[in-house]
């Protein structure tokens, strides 16, 4: 029988059950979203559709010969999205305003995945899929497409795209050393072979339950447009025809040229499946985003999704100028970020009616500000050493006055904390991760004299073991009160003897610095996510391919059977044995009590140090007046409030 949905509360079978096993009901925001459905559960609910409509800019492409119909265009089975308020309306622009120089906001407009985690966060269903079926053992699993869905640019949706993806991407050893651990279970990749244009199967020899829920995260996705990135693909296309496109585009290797088109999120000519497609680049200070004909989304009255006709993304420096942009009206969707937080609430809130926005709540299952990732692979070896020396560690977390930038920052509302779970069921994570949080600058230095750094300069700062002055820099990602909180550090880790210097940081340029290695500490505000996400799929918490934020290289090491990066301590190495154990089994209890010896290990390790966890009143975003359809609270990421659904009242 095919699987049509993950039901969270039911957990009937071996997939469901691992999956659904740490994606608690989030009761409160089920009433402000929307639902979405089969098309054949919605007939079977409330009887067939009588007709497709589509927007009156495709209509007029129709009758001037210059698009087919909407019954070549539509799938037989699309799915269907009852909206969070009402039916809405076709048309408009939607302005937001972005990072300069930065991507457009993928997880509102770009990403579909085939898997997706439904609006209210209770169940995962089958999203680009059009449903799975798991044999008896959760060994093999069948993928069935959609039934005559289709790309952007009306080229059929296939089989042959997952297999692109699956044996040319996935398993290219020169785009992915080692297959991405989604693909792996038991340490090997599964097997995928074609049913038909429509299903394909993967195979594993052990038990794969939690493929579903990796399915929910993939990005960009667990496919690609097989016809067109073949020209490309070396598997594919001479080299001399990839060559004379890289030096058009200015590429140095097929492989950045490859990786580079592949991403919707930056690429303006790679064909997609999401509501609207790029069309200019990260570097452009507007691009555009332009209605997708072909989307798969229909409305319970049957109207083509979506309803607005196009997005444009503008870039500006994040802070005071984006929130000048927002005061202005000049942004009819802004999440969160450094024009927002507790500091300019007040204003943001008296400045509401005269710009004709609304604030609303954003809920995301992670952040903690003053976040530190250490580098435990640096090319100085003192350094490297120093860091992997758990005393270190614990040492800066102690230095630290989490009470004052609570109540300097946050008004007390917060919670000082390290990088923890989200509270509640199975995992309570607001008992988890609240070790060497007191202020105890003492107790810091005693741990830094006990490691050997016990002689200083002239000016106080601690010597290293080969006599330099122990010096460090935090390169500093703009979010929230990272930057304010990163002047406090300096200044905590100055009085126990460290010079700190602060570097901002910026999110485009955070992901070839991170990768190379080349840094001493970042500030990233994030979390270990956790509820209603599983944690065990996110490389914040446990090594997931090659990304695992503390350091990446222990991750390729584990990864590629010790081929790539650096060994791991044997606390990580232990982590990874618990986690390809948890993810195989069916029973819950077991599951959790892998994951919770997995948080032990972490808690106790101390990988990452966090400062606190910001209040609900600093995380928030604005909405126009106007625009319809827009949940309150809305999810931070991901597709789960179908922005396809959002219109414009007038």
């Amino acid at each position: 029988m095919r699987t049509r949905r993950i039901d969270v509360t039911r957990r009937a079978a071996v997939a469901a059950a691992v999956a659904a096993l740490l994606i608690a009901p989030a009761a409160v925001m089920a009433d402000t979203n929307a639902k979405v459905y089969q098309l054949d559960e919605w007939v079977s609910m409330s009887g067939p559709i009588a007709s497709f409509k589509e927007a009156p800019m495709l209509a007029s492409m129709v009758a001037a010969g210059d698009l087919p119909p909407l019954s070549e265009r539509l799938p037989s089975n699309p799915l269907v999205v009852e909206p969070v308020g009402e039916i809405g309306r076709y048309g408009g622009m939607l302005r937001e305003l972005r990072a300069e120089n930065g991507p457009v906001n993928a997880n509102h407009w770009v990403w579909e995945y085939s898997a997706a985690y439904s609006p209210d966060m209770s169940s995962i269903f089958p999203n680009a899929l059009a449903g799975w079926e798991w044999n008896d053992d959760v060994t093999t699993i069948t993928l069935h497409l959609r039934e005559g869905m289709k790309w952007s640019d009306g080229k059929p949706f296939v089989a042959d795209d997952f297999l692109f993806y699956w044996n040319d991407i996935g398993m290219n050893e020169e785009l992915n050393p080692s297959p991405p651990s989604q693909m792996r279970f038991g340490a090997a990749a599964g097997v995928m072979a074609k049913i038909s244009d429509t299903a394909v199967q993967i195979a594993w020899e052990v038990p794969a339950g939690l493929f579903v829920e990796f399915m929910a995260r993939w990005r960009p996705a667990n496919y690609a447009h097989s016809e067109y990135l073949k020209q490309f693909h070396p598997g594919y296309a001479s080299m001399e025809s990839i060559e004379a496109s890289m030096k058009e585009g200015g590429f140095e290797t097929w492989i950045d040229q490859f990786t580079t088109i592949y991403n919707p999120q930056n690429s303006p000519t790679v064909p997609v499946i999401g509501p609207w497609k790029v069309e200019g680049m990260p570097t452009d200070q507007v691009i555009t985003l332009s209605r997708n004909p072909y989307y798969w989304k229909v409305d319970t009255a049957g109207n083509q999704l979506p309803y607005i006709d196009s997005i444009q993304s503008t870039g500006v420096p994040p802070g005071e100028a984006e929130l000048l942009k927002i005061l202005a009206g000049e942004s009819d969707l802004q999440a969160p970020g450094q024009w927002g937080g507790i500091d300019n609430l007040m204003v943001v809130n008296g400045n509401a009616d005269s710009a004709g926005y609304r604030r609303i709540q954003y809920w995301w299952p992670g952040g903690e500000q003053g976040l530190i990732l250490f580098n435990f692979s640096h090319q100085d070896p003192v350094l490297k050493d120093i860091q992997n020396d758990k005393r270190f560690r614990v040492a800066l977390s102690h230095a630290i006055d989490r009470d004052e930038i609570n109540q300097t920052f946050y008004k007390g509302l917060g919670a000082p904390s390290q990088p923890t779970v989200q509270a509640g069921p199975p995992f309570h994570g607001e008992n988890l991760f609240k070790v060497y949080l007191e202020h105890d600058p003492q107790k810091a230095n005693d741990l830094l004299d006990e490691m050997g750094l016990d002689r200083r300069d002239g000016d106080g700062y601690r010597l290293r073991s080969d006599g330099e002055r122990l010096r460090m820099q935090i390169y500093v990602m703009p979010l929230g009160q990272s930057n304010e909180i990163a002047d406090l550090y300096k200044d905590y880790w100055q009085e126990i003897g460290i010079e700190i210097v602060n570097r901002a940081g910026t999110w485009d340029a955070f992901g070839a610095v991170y990768n190379s290695g080349e840094f001493d500490l970042i500030m990233f505000p994030f979390g270990l996510a956790g509820r209603p996400m599983n944690p065990l799929v996110r490389g914040e918490v446990v090594p997931v391919g090659t990304w695992f934020s503390p350091n990446a290289p222990w991750a390729a090491w584990l990864n590629s059977d010790g081929a790539e990066g650096d060994e791991p301590p044997e606390a990580l190495k232990r982590i990874a044995e618990l986690r390809e154990q948890a993810i195989s089994l069916s029973d819950e209890a077991e599951v959790v009590a892998l994951t919770m010896e997995i948080f032990a290990i972490l808690e106790d390790e101390l990988y990452m140090i966090g400062a606190v966890r910001p209040p609900t009143q600093d995380y928030y975003g604005i909405a126009s007046t106007a625009l319809g359809n827009v949940p309150d609270p809305i999810i931070a990421e991901h597709i789960h409030e179908v922005p396809a659904q959002f219109y414009f009242k007038q």
